[in-house]
């Protein structure tokens, strides 16, 4: 939801008051999780919890950093684009700004149906469809460079990236959950991190290769970048 109706709703409401219209609205909804997360969610503990030793020992298995690795990377590659995908639709494929958020619902629907399909095929060539989703993210992101000027590719290649991005994602945290049985609660919040993680340094390394000569193969304007704030469960 928050890929196919948050981003999109954001970037809208980006339009009409101004960046940081976006951030007082997801502080109230924030505050007002946190409220309902703290009346509903059960106090009591249901099971044994692993013993702190446990959870760290696990992290000696090298399959856990392999796997978190992948993730960083993954979506890090593809976030270093989305990141600053606006005025590349805008600014070079010559999108208006009031579609802007039509496009990101596309690429949000693309992931919901990326991670849905890839975890179905997860479950039973994982590694076929890590290597095939990495392939075809590479291939839609070379595609962009080249063919972003056509507003109707562009708009087909983003959703593609969307698809292709995300159907590793439920692959790779359920591989990193079998790799450390022993430290469920650790891991699992190193998988939610990983992919935060590449975000970060995906979006940094895409605005240091926007003001080097490789940004003249992306959007170049005078007025400063406006960073599409992505998104992430």
């Amino acid at each position: 939801m928050a890929t196919v109706a948050g981003v999109p709703l954001g970037a809208w409401l980006g339009q009409l008051s101004g960046w940081r219209g976006p951030f007082w609205v997801l502080a109230a909804l924030s505050a007002g999780a946190a409220a309902v997360i703290g009346r509903y969610i059960p106090a009591d503990e249901r099971r044994e919890a692993p013993s702190v030793r446990a959870e760290f020992a696990a992290l000696r298995d090298v399959r856990v950093w392999l796997t978190l690795s992948a993730m960083t990377l993954l979506m890090g590659g593809v976030l270093a684009t989305y990141t600053y995908i606006s005025p590349l639709l805008t600014e070079r494929a010559g999108i208006s700004d009031g579609a802007v958020p039509m496009v990101l619902t596309g690429y949000g629907l693309g992931a919901l149906l990326g991670t849905t399909v890839g975890g179905r095929l997860g479950d039973r060539r994982p590694l076929a469809t890590l290597i095939t989703s990495a392939a075809t993210t590479t291939l839609v992101l070379l595609l962009l460079a080249l063919l972003s000027p056509n507003p109707v590719a562009a708009v087909v290649l983003v959703t593609l990236m969307g698809m292709a991005g995300f159907a590793p994602t439920p692959v790779l945290g359920a591989l990193a959950l079998r790799f450390s049985s022993s430290a469920p609660s650790l891991v699992s919040g190193l998988s939610g991190s990983a992919p935060n993680v590449g975000i970060a340094i995906g979006s940094w390394t895409a605005g240091i290769a926007l003001t080097s000569p490789l940004g003249q193969a992306g959007p170049r304007s005078s007025a400063p970048w406006r960073p599409t704030s992505p998104s992430y469960r």
